[in-house]
């Protein structure tokens, strides 16, 4: 695994002070947002990314950067079913919020007159800072992670640290992760089971190394170092019944030569047989274990010795045997790449004086909260429609036929529409293993993504199936309508969105899971430059904007978190209209 350059781990370390600073100014140890007044704060327990902002705009704007990250918060649970945002998010807001504050104000020179309202005509750059921050947060959905971008960078890093092993030893190989699919194998414990093998005269026998060939076989590996094992704690078991041990004070402290087990007076009864170990012999110095039993095993019956690894073994020269083993940090590390793009709007001065007057603030603030709004709609559905093939592609979607293949009327089945739709928890349940499983238990949380159809159907559901908010999506937008009893949060993007199909009789369900850190999750996004208003001309009819921008959102660069998608097909569902 590669090692993070400098330049990398700086901006790395950067975004981790940042999304910290934040979460503790923000938020309280309750997870609650606290009544920050950053007017009142001394600036050196502000954020420095607040701090920044404050010190590029008049300090006559600076409430309202606690009013926009109050409103975006605000904005962001009303869709979410009261959930706070990530302090990753707030972290983002404020940088894109920066870089508008340090926008030149002499580009909008000469559209003073043309706003009757008093807001915009004397601060149109903090009128953009303050309707950024407030977007950027309102806008997010929790499995899209906006990252922090201290340094305005194109390329932004995705680094997420896991844990590898430093050694091959026992059930592991040298890098292997603890999270992986290796992860409850033996190696830190120093425990050890080995198989022992038919020899002649009803014999068995095996050497002790320090890894195995096959660990489900439990073979030791004939090319690994000898295993040097406490000599008191010998254990051979048949099928797991102990037969013979090296319990006792006679065995405590040795270290060479040749010792014997002691035969147990439980027999292991195999088929109405008994099986007992009449002879055994355990070497200290070449490692060998050898059991002679009264009768040969039968077919398909195992016999292990189990041993602990000694630790404080030394060879002749007085130097330790075995190194202890331990783990390593292996950064998963790639990056993401913002992309720049333009819009323009033009409005008549009719237009823009009526919106003036009737709203009591300018054109700017209004066009430009609608435009981020836009952009930051567009990249979610782009995001959820690329985690949708990504599961496809994987193969991780299943098909839920609602008639279990009755024909007919199905109330004989199902007394209610909520009884039949509850039948889809056992596949949700099996998508949630999967995703968890392949992500070395790093997703921590689910959202199910449901059409029109979908979530008027999971509506159906008893109450002790599903928490409802009560809410339904418009077109333009994504929300939270409730949450399951397993806790997955069920979101509304409505079908003309185009995320998931559905038809008269079919529906498709979408799981995605959540990192347990922003780098972990499967989007992830960062902004170089907020969509903002950079230029304006004007003639004597209209005014021309020009809206330019810089982001990233894309689908988690590193494979394993890319991959927290599974698609569900609903079929043969009740017509509804």
């Amino acid at each position: 695994m590669a090692v993070l350059s400098q330049e990398t781990q700086k901006t790395y370390d950067a975004q981790v002070a940042s999304i910290n600073h934040c979460a503790n100014y923000y938020f309280n140890n309750k997870g609650e947002v606290t009544g920050f007044d950053s007017v009142a704060t001394v600036p050196n327990e502000r954020p420095a990314v607040l701090q920044d902002i404050f010190d590029s705009i008049d300090s006559q704007y600076h409430s309202k950067i606690d009013a926009a990250v109050r409103m975006g918060v605000s904005a962001y649970q009303a869709r979410n079913g009261g959930e706070l945002p990530d302090a990753s998010l707030i972290a983002s807001a404020l940088y894109a919020g920066a870089e508008v504050a340090k926008s030149d104000g002499k580009a909008f020179a000469g559209f003073d007159d043309i706003s009757n309202g008093a807001y915009e005509q004397a601060a149109v750059v903090p009128a953009m800072t303050v309707v950024t921050i407030a977007n950027v947060i309102a806008s997010a959905l929790p499995m899209v992670a906006m990252l922090p971008n201290p340094t305005s960078s194109a390329r932004v890093p995705v680094v997420a640290v896991r844990y590898t092993t430093d050694s091959t030893f026992a059930g592991m190989e040298k890098g292997d992760y603890l999270d992986g699919e290796g992860a409850g194998k033996p190696y830190a414990e120093g425990r050890f089971r080995f198989a022992l093998v038919a020899g002649e005269n009803k014999s068995y026998s095996v050497t002790a190394r320090t890894a195995y060939a096959d660990f489900k076989a439990k073979t030791p590996d004939a090319n690994a170092p000898l295993l040097p094992f406490l000599a008191g704690n010998v254990s051979v078991r048949i099928n797991g019944k102990e037969v013979a041990h090296s319990r006792g004070d006679r065995n405590l402290g040795v270290q060479s030569g040749t010792i014997a087990l002691t035969a147990t007076n439980r027999k292991a009864i195999i088929g109405g047989a008994e099986y007992k170990v009449v002879d055994s012999a355990v070497n200290l110095d070449t490692k060998a274990i050898s059991v002679t039993l009264n009768n040969a095993l039968p077919e398909g019956a195992v016999i292990e010795v189990y041993l602990v690894a000694d630790f404080d073994a030394k060879d002749a020269n007085k130097n330790h045997i075995l190194n202890p083993v331990g783990v390593s940090l292996a950064p998963e590390y790639d990056e993401i790449q913002s992309v720049p793009f333009v819009n323009q709007i033009t409005v008549s001065f009719n237009v823009q004086n009526q919106i003036a007057n009737e709203l009591g603030f300018g054109f700017i603030g209004s066009a430009l909260a609608s435009m981020q709004g836009k952009v930051f709609l567009e990249q979610n559905i782009r995001l959820l429609s690329e985690g949708k093939e990504r599961a496809v592609y994987n193969g991780r979607n299943q098909t839920f036929d609602v008639s279990r293949g009755a024909t007919g009327n199905l109330t004989a089945a199902y007394n209610t529409t909520g009884d039949l739709i509850g039948e889809v928890f056992k596949f949700i349940n099996l998508a949630m293993v999967q995703i968890r499983q392949a992500t070395g238990g790093s997703t921590v949380k689910f959202d199910l993504f449901v059409g029109d159809k979908g979530a008027v159907f999971f509506s159906q559901l008893p109450a002790e199936k599903f928490k409802s908010t009560g809410l339904t999506a418009s077109y333009g937008e994504i929300v939270r309508i409730g949450t399951l009893s397993n806790g997955v949060d069920v979101y509304h993007s409505p079908t003309a969105q185009g995320v998931l199909d559905e038809t008269a009789t079919t529906a498709e369900l979408m799981l995605v899971g959540r990192g347990a850190e922003p780098a972990r999750n499967p989007f992830v996004g960062s902004i170089t430059q907020a969509p903002t208003i950079r230029e304006a001309h004007k003639d004597t009819r209209e005014a021309q904007f020009g809206l330019h921008g810089q982001m990233a959102a894309e689908l988690n660069p590193i494979d394993r978190y890319a991959d927290q998608v599974a698609v569900i097909t609903m079929t043969n569902l009740a017509s509804i209209g």
